[in-house]
């Protein structure tokens, strides 16, 4: 990573894909720096199926404030953040501020050519989800950049989406059974609008609570069907959400 770089970047695939996806990552590295490996094997709770992952891990090091460093280490007390001085304030607003320029100056380029020329890879018929991940130390943010309805708008709105991500967690904090999210835009008005955040007993049975970005709430969904009406995903993308939204294994009706 660059001295002057705030997060690192790797591109991984899984093991048997490596003849498919690692020339494709090596052009990547060349193009947009970084690194690219086998990455290691997913939690068995995740449903997300993913061919290339775009990986962002953000240096706790480059943050140059403590407080922040201990947030993001998972204390994720907003609290305490609101309890330093101005000047702490400040270089936390610098930082943030800093992360979102760094983002949309490399993420537009480089998102554009993994959309267009990635290995198209499937699983059971349906297309694997190319995921960009954010690591901000114990948390990651997940962002699928090929859901069937994604369309260029959606697109270049993903540095900011993911600065809103990590700028709520700065100010709201998050549940200590959410370390693993996942963004989601409003089909209607647009944006990356959404931040699913499963609990522990949402993995294995529906995507149970997910954060309004726009209003800053929490609110908790009660069924697989009330997930299916209210984000209205297409069937296709199956494989692309941290908890399948059509799986059928709990034996719930769809």
């Amino acid at each position: 990573m660059p001295a002057d770089r705030l997060f690192a970047i790797e591109y991984c695939y899984a093991r048997a894909d490596e003849p498919l996806l690692a020339p494709f990552a090596r052009e990547l590295a060349r193009e947009f720096g970084g690194q690219h490996s086998t990455r290691r094997a997913r939690t068995s709770v995740l449903d997300l199926t993913s061919s290339l992952d775009v990986v962002l891990t953000v240096s706790t090091s480059a943050m140059q404030v403590p407080a922040l460093v201990r947030h993001f280490a998972g204390r994720f007390d907003p609290q305490s953040l609101r309890a330093e001085g101005p000047e702490v304030q400040a270089r936390i607003a610098r930082w943030l501020e800093e992360l979102n320029l760094e983002m949309e100056t490399l993420l537009q380029p480089l998102i554009r050519r993994v959309r267009q020329d990635c290995p198209r890879l499937t699983s059971g018929g349906l297309v694997r989800a190319l995921p960009l991940l954010l690591r901000v130390g114990t948390l990651e943010f997940n962002l699928i950049l090929n859901h069937q309805t994604v369309d260029d708008c959606l697109l270049e709105a993903i540095p900011i989406a993911l600065s809103n991500g990590v700028r709520y967690v700065l100010d709201a904090g998050i549940p200590e059974d959410a370390s693993v999210t996942q963004f989601y835009y409003d089909l209607r008005r647009g944006g990356w609008r959404y931040l699913f955040m499963p609990t522990t007993a949402g993995f294995g049975t529906w995507m149970d609570r997910y954060v309004d970005l726009t209003e800053g709430t929490v609110r908790s969904i009660s069924s697989r069907r009330e997930f299916l009406d209210i984000f209205k995903p297409d069937e296709d993308d199956s494989l692309k959400f941290l908890v399948n939204p059509f799986s059928d294994t709990h034996g719930e009706a769809r």
